[in-house]
């Protein structure tokens, strides 16, 4: 694996973490309390901007959070329609 190839497969590593870290801490403090550098150093990132350079801000990683659990979202308001439906 080059260089280059290992760079590649470690990003979304990195990404992943970054997720991880800002959930956590706007789950304890919120999101307007917590800087995208605190969540880089909780997320273990070797760059200080490292969210920054995935997300560009914090609306960006709000919004990669939201795209995160969309999946599972969906699944549930699926099932909560096919209830209701059913109660009909």
């Amino acid at each position: 694996m080059t260089g280059t190839e290992a760079s590649q497969a470690a990003r979304p590593d990195t990404r992943s973490r970054l997720l991880d870290a800002a959930e956590a801490l706007f789950a304890e403090r919120g999101s307007e309390s917590v800087s995208l550098r605190e969540i880089g150093r909780a997320a273990g990132a070797r760059n200080v901007i490292a969210a920054q350079y995935w997300f560009t801000d914090r609306d960006g990683l709000v919004r990669a959070l939201v795209e995160r659990h969309a999946p599972d979202i969906e699944t549930a308001r699926h099932s909560l329609l096919d209830e209701y439906e059913a109660a009909l």
